[in-house]
């Protein structure tokens, strides 16, 4: 073997090597833009891994699953070592191998929503220091309550506009092909809002959505009732078929609108006349509120207001399922914010 072949050789190799590099650079990179446009929490680490922070991995993982399989030619792999939940990997390891993981974030959404509680309790204290600042905790109830001079201002807390707003899971009968609502703890403590959502616009639509087979293995049973399915190598494609027989075609979920003054109203019963939203500001829960503090009524702010009905995974695609109910908005932000010191100046004139 000659000199010459082997350093033609040689130099075949890296030229391949660089174009292989190259490409995978081009795949992290158009993968990585279309993870922050859609408003991810991405952590980079090149050449080849990028993780998600998400408070919850099954959610995020169907929002982006469709687009990373058809545009970037990625597949998931439920048993990729070193991921209990599973990584998205590039099937085409010509150019490289690209691997997306999901992580929870470090509070999660419970953990998230005491933290901003405590957060708006210390500071509307050290400015409202003369009034009694009390919080629910994980208590029912309004999460901060601000009082002086007999008078009290209750105030819901949420940390986002999504989801936050409230969830709840139904059941599917299979004897009598009849759905209704889940009465856990949660639902119960906010039942005239979840029972009105289901009975007005959830139910007219998912009445007569029956299951073509009973009994499956698949299927999370109490007594008679359908309550999810079970983790098992057939969950997928239990899940798929249920898909088209409840929402028929290629759909994975039903996306009823729903009358945005039922949110609004259902806080103001519970006695709240402001509701914060973290990154959105402070809005009005009652007319006389809105006059009072000078800002927006919620409802008026709200562009759209939907229940997502679906089949949700909580332990990735051949993990457990529940039938649940999502309540969703999209809003502008208020001009206002709860903790700045204009706004708590407000507070004080009231409660004077």
């Amino acid at each position: 073997m000659s000199m010459k072949f082997l350093v033609e050789n040689w130099r075949k190799f890296l030229s391949e090597s660089n174009i292989v590099e190259q490409e995978q650079k081009d795949n992290y990179q158009k993968v990585l833009s279309y993870l922050k446009d859609k408003g991810l929490d991405v952590l980079e680490k090149p050449p080849a891994n990028l993780i998600i922070k998400t408070e919850d991995r099954a959610e995020t993982k169907q929002e982006i699953e469709g687009d990373l399989q058809q545009t970037f030619n990625f597949k998931f792999n439920d048993n990729a070592p070193g991921s209990s939940f599973g990584r998205f990997e590039l099937q085409d390891r010509v150019g490289g191998s690209v691997y997306i993981y999901l992580k929870p974030k470090a509070l999660g959404a419970a953990g998230a929503g005491e933290d901003y509680e405590k957060r708006m309790a210390q500071t509307t204290q050290s400015l409202l220091s003369d009034f009694e600042i009390k919080t629910a905790g994980f208590g029912v109830g309004s999460d901060l309550s601000i009082s002086g001079n007999g008078k009290l201002l209750k105030v819901e807390l949420k940390t986002s506009s999504g989801a936050d707003f409230g969830q709840f899971k139904l059941s599917y009968d299979q004897e009598s092909g009849i759905w209704d609502t889940i009465k856990t703890k949660k639902f119960v403590e906010n039942y005239d809002l979840f029972q009105g959502i289901f009975d007005s616009v959830v139910d007219p639509v998912i009445q007569g959505k029956t299951f073509s087979i009973k009994n499956d293995p698949s299927y999370n049973l109490a007594g008679n009732l359908v309550v999810g399915l079970v983790r098992s190598p057939n969950t997928l494609a239990v899940k798929q078929r249920l898909q088209k027989e409840i929402f028929g075609g290629n759909k994975s979920d039903l996306i009823l609108p729903i009358n945005k003054k039922e949110i609004q109203d259902y806080y103001a019963l519970k006695g709240d006349s402001l509701v914060s939203i973290e990154g959105k500001g402070v809005y009005a829960l009652t007319n006389e509120a809105s006059n009072i503090f000078g800002i927006p009524e919620l409802s008026d702010m709200i562009t759209s207001a939907r229940v997502r009905f679906r089949i949700k995974p909580h332990m990735g695609s051949t993990g457990i399922h529940s039938f649940t109910c999502s309540l969703k908005i999209t809003l502008n932000k208020s001009p206002e914010k709860l903790d700045s010191q204009s706004f708590l100046q407000k507070i004080q004139n009231f409660l004077k």
